[in-house]
């Protein structure tokens, strides 16, 4: 049984390398608070050789490759991310829509909202602590940090998948652009 376990992560860990390598690179985005309340920053490539470490829940390798592959596509607000690359804004993604999702597409049920989100899993002390599929939330637009209204996921290399704002595509951030806004951090699977 360890030995299928073992082998169905490492075939997922190398679906998310095809997913990443499909959907491309994003070209970089003009940052700024811009009034969003999000951190400055770009999108970033993934490293190459991009890989998640072993041991790394198949429910997450699946849920980080399923958000991955929604990367360039619009951000709407109020968007169900059902079908992200339908060029149909109600079905594009925003931040926790996102989130939704790729956990929908493992199997995980998660709130819709980060109002939600923030609850959802069992709470994780601290950055430091960080594993890949963990959510991110921060008081983004009209938040606070007892009431964060922005959402992201831990994918491991210091990096976030996000959907920012609206004018804005679902794209991979540094988690340095968030550190010092963090006001929750969930782990949705437990490892």
């Amino acid at each position: 049984m360890r030995r299928v376990a073992t082998g169905l992560a490492v075939a997922a860990a190398a679906v998310v390398l095809l997913i990443a390598s499909a959907a491309g690179v994003v070209s970089a985005i003009h940052g700024g608070y811009g009034g969003h309340g999000l951190p400055p920053g770009v999108a970033v490539s993934l490293p190459p050789g991009f890989t998640l470490p072993a041991g790394t829940p198949p429910p997450v390798v699946t849920a980080i490759g399923w958000a991955l592959a929604q990367r360039g596509t619009p951000y709407t607000f109020g968007g169900d991310c059902t079908a992200a690359h339908s060029g149909v804004p109600a079905r594009q993604c925003d931040c926790s829509s996102l989130m939704q999702q790729a956990y929908r597409a493992a199997g995980v049920t998660i709130g819709r909202t980060t109002r939600d989100q923030v609850h959802d899993g069992t709470p994780v002390p601290g950055a430091m602590y960080l594993r890949p599929g963990d959510l991110i939330l921060i008081p983004g637009s009209g938040g606070t940090h007892t009431e964060p209204r922005h959402a992201g996921m831990f994918i491991g290399s210091d990096l976030i998948v996000q959907s920012p704002k609206t004018g804005d595509v679902v794209r991979v951030s540094k988690l340095s652009g968030w550190a010092d806004q963090i006001a929750a951090i969930r782990r949705v699977v437990p490892s």
